[in-house]
């Protein structure tokens, strides 16, 4: 089986994988957002320069030969590794956020944390680089309770959280992208 899955070339699409992320990755919708733009304009620049190298592969895909498939297979699996373990959501999921209305606050906090990539159990946080869920019920209580200017504060300090987190995540993914594209373009 082995044998076989080395005479030819693994089925990976990265010209699609390419243009999702194209498609996915908004200069205008991060800055907006509050990223860095120095980080965007690493992140889009190492994007474009990841699908170039894809469809160039994908153009010269046809003439590969059979004999370096093992060796080009290896590479095609490392870059997907690379991809699959280091990429991210870009969106911040307060999809939760709503369970902090009907449960304890300690059922709610236990469910935010068991989503963390440090949770010690595999569950949602080894699925890949998510970004960070937001606790926002105090700040909600604060409200009802008429202080919302200790909410507004809190809220700010939040913010810059989730923006710094997201900054990180920009240069996390640029970097990603930075060290598989020479990858890609070393498949021949």
């Amino acid at each position: 089986m082995a044998w076989q899955l080395d005479a030819d070339l693994l089925p990976y699409d990265l010209s699609a994988r390419a243009a999702d992320l194209k498609a996915n990755v908004s200069t205008a919708g991060l800055v907006a957002a509050g990223a860095d733009p120095a980080a965007v304009t690493r992140l889009t620049t190492a994007t474009t320069a990841f699908a170039d190298a894809a469809a160039a592969f994908q153009a010269r895909r046809a003439q590969i030969r059979s004999a370096n498939c093992a060796a080009d297979n290896a590479k095609l699996m490392a870059i997907e590794v690379a991809l699959n373990k280091e990429f991210t959501a870009l969106s911040v999921c307060v999809a939760l956020t709503w369970n902090g209305e009907y449960f304890s606050y300690p059922v709610y906090t236990q469910e935010v944390s068991r989503h963390l990539p440090g949770y010690y159990r595999l569950t949602w946080g080894a699925q890949g680089r998510q970004a960070l869920y937001v606790d926002v019920i105090p700040q909600e209580w604060k409200i009802k309770a008429g202080d919302s200017a200790g909410a507004l504060a809190d809220l700010q300090k939040v913010r810059a959280t989730e923006v710094a987190d997201l900054n990180a995540r920009l240069a996390e993914m640029a970097q990603v992208l930075e060290g598989v594209t020479p990858q890609v373009a070393s498949v021949k």
